[in-house]
């Protein structure tokens, strides 16, 4: 999904709020299609349970960026276009055991 001016914060505040409460939210298509602030206070109040991202409307997402903080937020980097062993061996420097399984099987 390319990112253009009806994509961009496709998921915003309004969005979110007609999710049913508890909803997970993943994105791995484009960076800038979820509103991240919206987000972030989402997941603050509850209504979020938890969101997957590999894509980020800054890349590299900042060190001390808020999603980083969160604790229902799961962060990779973007493995999408990668050839197989360049997926490999970015996932085996990432934290995540779920990811370094993936790539490597």
């Amino acid at each position: 999904m390319p990112l253009t001016e009806q994509t961009r914060y496709m998921i915003d505040e309004a969005a979110l709020a007609k999710t049913k409460k508890g909803v997970r939210l993943f994105n791995c298509a484009r960076g800038g299609i979820i509103k991240e602030t919206a987000l972030i206070e989402a997941i603050k109040q509850g209504h979020v349970a938890a969101a997957g991202l590999d894509v980020y409307e800054d890349e590299p997402l900042p060190a001390d960026h808020e999603l980083r903080k969160l604790p229902t937020v799961v962060l990779t980097p973007h493995l999408g276009p990668r050839p197989r062993r360049r997926r490999k061996a970015s996932a085996l420097k990432s934290p995540s055991p779920l990811l370094t399984r993936c790539a490597v099987e």
